[in-house]
């Protein structure tokens, strides 16, 4: 379908040096907006499209949310790293209303005294499809990483909606580490951004050009070289299909390997993979080009569906599925040593084959802020409080408190020479990262990525499968399931709280007995329960992403279901 994208004109008050934007007052379901009651995994995110039949029209009124948020992030950004005069890099994915948001964004940072950066390559034609680049487009996960990979970079603006439809825009924000910002200090960004009356912004800026896409791949070539030989990649034929936009960062890379990359060119909206699409036109595509694998990303280019072809059988496994494949396959067949750390809720596929199980709270934030403390670095304690930190050994759950029980963990494991350390969450992110240990110490080489950081797993994936193995033989066999219950902000928290009363007792559903326990962060907060049976673990949390609850079972095949099913009515009964 055709759009029709209309937007209101934004009045500036023109003064000698600067413009003013004069701000509408927010009513208490606008603040709520900014300042959500369930807050988000990372960022924020808001529609900044009203829509009427195939119009979208984008209002003053919404564009103000915005305009209050990164005027919010530039001052606390700007006291957060202690710089008069810091830089930003600023990028945006491939939405209506990106260009808008960059060009007022560059200009709320320019008059905060930032040095503004752009992604070069604006302008650009891919060579693959009729797709013409706009200015500072880029990934979620290439633009958390810049701020690892430039030593000049203190803070990026990433906007984004991720996989939301396009009438959603949105922000997330990383300051002197690649760890999605939360906790106090996405707290006083809320809490500024609605005391703003007007918001001051420079009249033109200029930004320094830069090639992001260019680092990033460079570092993932080196890095994936030391897990698998990628020559294997040469001349093969992948598919890839980027829901919005062009992805040219992820088809460079996989063009540096030797393979020839089919680019289906083709927007979708929501542009989430994750949703029913055209299954019969990506399979006559692989069969046509002799390809094994096609990979599907949503609009930011972290959240991913693989089709996979081998002989004459099409699978349709979930990345999580493949990931746990692609370790067991690492680390039985290769001889690499993993440490697992996934958030919850937590696959069990490849525990067994992974030296060491840890299990975080949602969301990279936890994953970051964990790995960061096992390397012996640095974090704000205002994130470290919040973060959920477990240690998994078979189905107990065992909370972890300090940095030096992370590292005696490791210690105590054995492990010698190089180890992969693999961040993962069901939303099918995936971080590779390589440390060795040193006087008892994790170190490693290269910087850590602290985000979700695909690309890797994605290389690795495609070599394994030209190498032949064949993944449906190294995924455990058990159910998976998960549902979602429609949740207002405040219907969620009523859900949990619900289930919170119950914490620690046990109850029977249908004839299933389930323990109901929770995951805790570091002030003793629920962060996310769950229900345990004998042979069976549910997890319950509040969406960061959507309205709604997400009900998540790993268990029996033949009984998680019926399960599942149970928890659900349960939970609905209860509300």
């Amino acid at each position: 379908m055709e759009y029709c994208y209309k937007f209101e004109k934004i009045p500036e008050n023109p003064k000698e040096n600067y413009n003013i934007i004069y701000l509408d007052e927010l009513d208490d379901s606008e603040k709520a907006i900014i300042d959500p009651l369930v807050p988000p995994t990372s960022g924020l995110r808001m529609e900044i499209f009203e829509v009427k039949n195939s119009t979208y029209t984008l209002t003053r009124k919404k564009m103000f949310y915005f305009l209050r948020v990164i005027k919010a992030i530039a001052v606390v950004g700007k006291k957060e790293v202690k710089k008069a005069s810091p830089n930003v890099l600023i990028v945006t994915d491939d939405r209506p209303s990106a260009d808008i948001l960059l060009d007022l964004s560059s200009r709320i940072f320019t008059f905060e005294g930032y040095s503004i950066y752009h992604q070069s390559g604006e302008g650009e034609k891919d060579p693959h499809s009729s797709y013409i680049r706009g200015l500072s487009k880029m990934s979620t996960p290439y633009a958390a990483g810049s701020i690892a990979l430039f030593d000049e970079i203190d803070v990026v603006l990433m906007i984004t909606a991720s996989h939301n439809a396009l009438k959603w825009n949105g922000l997330k924000f990383y300051i002197q580490r690649p760890i999605p910002i939360s906790g106090e200090i996405m707290k006083k960004v809320s809490q500024y951004a609605l005391k703003l009356n007007q918001i001051t912004v420079s009249k033109s800026y200029t930004p320094i050009m830069v090639d992001a896409d260019g680092v990033n791949n460079h570092y993932i070539l080196d890095l994936v070289s030391k897990i698998l030989d990628l020559e294997v990649l040469e001349g093969k034929n992948i598919v890839v299909w980027p829901f919005l936009g062009a992805a040219p960062e992820l088809v460079k890379l996989l063009e540096a390997c030797g393979a020839n990359v089919i680019l289906i060119d083709k927007n979708m909206n929501p542009p989430d993979p994750t949703h029913p699409f055209e299954e019969d036109e990506v399979k006559q595509i692989m069969v046509k080009h002799n390809a094994k694998i096609s990979i599907m990303v949503d609009a930011d280019r972290d959240r991913i569906v693989f089709i996979i072809h081998v002989g004459d059988k099409f699978y349709n496994f979930e990345p999580n599925q493949l990931y746990t494949a692609m370790h067991n396959i690492l680390a039985t067949e290769k001889g690499k040593n993993i440490i697992n750390a996934k958030t919850i809720p937590s696959d069990p596929g490849c525990d067994k084959s992974s030296k060491i199980n840890f299990i975080c709270g949602v969301g990279y934030k936890h994953l970051g802020i964990f790995q960061y403390l096992a390397a012996d670095l640095d974090v704000p304690q205002s994130q470290v409080d919040l973060a959920v930190i477990y240690q998994q050994k078979n189905n107990v759950y065992e909370k972890i408190r300090t940095k030096d029980e992370i590292q005696q963990i490791i210690k105590n494991s054995g492990i010698l020479g190089e180890t992969i350390f693999v961040l993962w969450e069901e939303s099918g992110g995936h971080t590779f990262n390589i440390f060795t240990r040193f006087n008892g110490k994790l170190s490693s080489q290269y910087p850590i990525m602290g985000d979700k950081y695909p690309a890797p797993a994605i290389l690795c994936l495609c070599a394994l499968l030209e190498m032949g193995y064949d993944f449906s033989s190294y995924i455990e066999d058990i159910g998976r399931g998960r549902t979602t219950l429609s949740a207002t902000d405040e219907q969620k928290i009523q859900y949990i709280d619900n289930l919170t009363s119950i914490i620690g007792k046990t109850i029977t559903i249908r004839g299933f007995e389930f323990a109901v326990k929770s995951f805790t962060d570091m002030q003793n907060r629920v962060d996310v329960i769950y229900l345990q049976s004998e042979r069976s673990v549910l997890f319950v949390r509040p969406s960061g992403t959507g309205p709604n609850i997400r009900i998540y079972i790993f268990g029996p095949k033949d009984t998680w279901k019926q399960e599942l099913s149970a928890v659900v009515d349960f939970v609905k009964q209860n509300s």
